[in-house]
């Protein structure tokens, strides 16, 4: 064991001072010698040491960026993620450095440096290479885009004039889920020029997951908004009997209404004993609606309710 922890140490040793070496180097060596450190080096400390590695290389900078190129075409998973790693710290420090890369005619070097970009923060320019004539560039881009927090740069994205464009953004919201939600909504209540693909992003949201919804229901603003779209996708009783035993008393208001849409006598019955009056009174209208005399019996229970809810049974036991 021993033995094998030396080694390791003696391994950790030695990759460190590869990493120092390239720093100095950097330091000391003129610009017309930096083709003198090979490739192999690079990829062997990209390997190794991933992120250190790159943050190394990046120093570099533009220098550095024609060496990570054909890593970038050819290298494997694990190098290929380490040069694209330090093309992004490149990218935090210059940009524009990374803009021959969207040029390159092999489109494995296009993807890496959309996401590379993508890492620097530069979300316009991942917007823009949605426009790639390569499937795999569009991809990449959807891809990182959909684990952006700028979701308000990629709805405004939604009104460019490019399909493509407007494809990509709108699948990337719809694979953010939760995090797209309320800004999705507010577009429906600010009744803007996207509101028709931001309803049909949400719809597609909701389909897949309708929990994503539970804060906007929450949310006074756009509860409404939420249960209409909702009600819309379509629910099923187990989001529905979620909502009814949520501890917000917003989002069990909200549920009730929605599954007065969609009546369950069961989760009916259990939201006659809600704390919330209205969510009582919701239930117990619905009951009297949907399932008539069956229900007066329980119903009476609630003459001793506060007034409105009186006011609602009686109103259907007479």
């Amino acid at each position: 064991m021993s033995d094998f922890q030396d080694s390791q140490d003696s391994q950790n040793s030695q990759d460190s001072q590869n990493l120092q070496k390239l720093k100095e180097n950097s330091e000391s060596e003129s610009s017309n010698n930096l083709d003198s450190f090979k490739l192999r080096e690079l990829i062997s400390l990209l390997r190794k040491r991933k992120v250190e590695a790159a943050k190394q290389i990046a120093e570099f900078g533009e220098k550095a960026v024609k060496l990570l190129v054909p890593i970038l075409k050819e290298g494997k998973n694990d190098v290929r993620e380490g040069a694209i790693i330090a093309l992004a710290e490149i990218g935090k420090r210059n940009p524009r450095a990374l803009d021959p890369l969207l040029e390159d005619e092999d489109e494995n070097v296009r993807a890496g440096a959309v996401f590379a970009l993508f890492l620097a923060g530069e979300v316009e320019k991942v917007i823009e290479s949605l426009k790639d004539e390569s499937a795999l560039v569009r991809v990449t881009a959807k891809n990182a885009l959909s684990l952006s927090d700028s979701i308000d740069k990629l709805i405004k994205a939604l009104e460019n004039e490019d399909w493509r464009v407007r494809y990509g953004v709108s699948a990337a919201l719809e694979e953010s889920g939760e995090r797209a939600v309320k800004p999705l909504l507010r577009v429906l209540v600010e009744g803007n020029k996207q509101m028709e693909l931001a309803k049909s992003i949400l719809l597609r949201i909701a389909q897949r997951d309708p929990e994503n919804f539970i804060d906007a229901l929450d949310d006074p603003e756009l509860r409404i908004p939420a249960m209409e779209i909702l009600l819309e996708s379509g629910l099923k009783r187990e989001f529905l009997s979620e909502l009814i035993e949520h501890k917000s008393k917003r989002v069990r208001e909200a549920g009730i209404v929605l599954i007065s849409f969609n009546p369950d006598e069961r989760i009916l019955e259990k939201a006659l004993k809600d704390e919330s009056w209205f969510v009582r009174m919701v239930a117990a209208e619905t009951l009297a609606k949907r399932f008539g005399s069956k229900y007066h019996k329980r119903l009476k229970k609630l003459l001793n309710d506060v007034e409105i809810v009186r006011e609602t049974v009686n109103e259907f036991l007479e």
